[in-house]
Formats: C-alpha cells, structure tokens, sequence
C-alpha cells in the first residue's frame, strides 16, 4: 500500500513537472520571438530614418556619460586642495588676490564642515550650511531653521559655491586660471610721470 501511493506520488509530480516546464518553454519561446520582433522592427525603423535613432543614441550615452561623471564631494575636496598647493607655489607678491581669497575661504568652510553637496543625478551643486554639520545645537538640527530651496534661491551669493559636471567643479577651475597673476601689482606702483622743461623740450624739437 505504501509502494502504491509513493509510486502515484512520483507519477503525479513527474507529470506536473513536465508539464510545468513545457508552459516555461512556451513561456520562454514566446518571449524570445517578442524581442525578436522589437529588434528587427527596430532595425527596419533605423535603416528607413536613421536620423532619429542616432540623436536617441547620442542623448543616452551623454546622460549615462554624465551620470558616470557626476562629481563627488570627495572630488571637490581633492581639487581644491590641489588648488591650494598651487597657490603655495607661488610667491605672495604676483598671487591673485581674489583667487587666493576665494580658496581661502573654501578651505575654511571645508575645515569646519559647512559644505554641502547636493546631487541632481547628472550634476552637483555645492552649497554652503550656517553650521558645521557635527553641531548638537538646536538651531543647526531644527528642520523649520534649515536651509531650503528659498533660501538658497534668495541668497545665491553666498548660498551656492560651486557647480559639478563631467567630473569637473567649474566655479573653482575658473578662479584657479590665471591664480599666478596679480591684477593689483601694476595698480599699487605710482606711474612715473616724465616732466620736460622747456629747454629739453625746445632742444627736442631742434633735433
């Protein structure tokens, strides 16, 4: 009797697994015939216009490019450090004080953790917090005293510090262009005024 019933219970799950896996196979079939239809229909459209799958291509690659390149907080502080070197290199006396200032101040704020990244998935904006983030105060945690989008729309000078895309932090690699050259050099000399009196001038016009 025991013989009996585990040989129908063989039968019967031998029979629905068999079963089962021809509904898969069918299952399977019908999905690759599916995907067989999309490509070559696929393939038809691009060879009639071939115009508009290569602007779908190239708009997919640039986004998957700058999602890939979206820059990191890390990145920023590894470039501004690097700009900072850069300035150390350079005498006082030609460095360009606006440039040095703006690194200065960075560096500051990164040293007391007031930066704060935020990321829009293909790009980054880099702002600045009133607070240093380790700060346990009531004020700096309270989520109606935070900085919003308001804020940081209605005080963008201060607010927002850099911007982020393909790896590269702008606002920072444009203050770090001509960081060797001081405008206020030439503007602190006194201009050398040449007076000729009127016999070196007579005799000049002698000559």
């Amino acid at each position: 009797m025991l013989f009996f019933v585990v040989s129908r219970w063989a039968t019967v799950t031998a029979k629905a697994f068999a079963r089962g896996c021809g509904r898969m196979n069918d299952y399977a079939f019908q999905i690759v015939a599916d995907y067989r239809a999309v490509l070559v229909s696929s393939l038809v459209s691009c060879r009639a216009a071939p115009l508009r799958p290569s602007i779908y291509s190239a708009t997919g690659l640039a986004l998957v490019m700058l999602y890939k390149t979206n820059p990191s907080y890390d990145s920023f502080v590894t470039q501004l450090r690097a700009a900072a070197c850069d300035l150390s290199q350079v005498p006082e006396s030609v460095r360009n004080r606006r440039h040095e200032e703006h690194v200065n101040t960075l560096s500051g704020d990164e040293r007391v953790h007031k930066l704060r990244r935020l990321s829009l998935l293909f790009f980054s904006i880099l702002w600045r917090d009133n607070y240093p983030s380790e700060l346990q105060k009531f004020s700096a945690n309270c989520k109606y005293l935070k900085v919003g989008w308001t804020d940081l729309i209605r005080d963008r000078d201060s607010r927002l510090v850099d911007f982020g895309v393909g790896g590269i932090w702008l606002m920072l690699q444009r203050n770090m262009q001509d960081y060797d050259i001081n405008e206020l050099e030439w503007q602190e000399r006194e201009p050398r005024n040449i007076e000729y009196s009127s016999e070196n001038k007579t005799g000049i016009d002698m000559i």
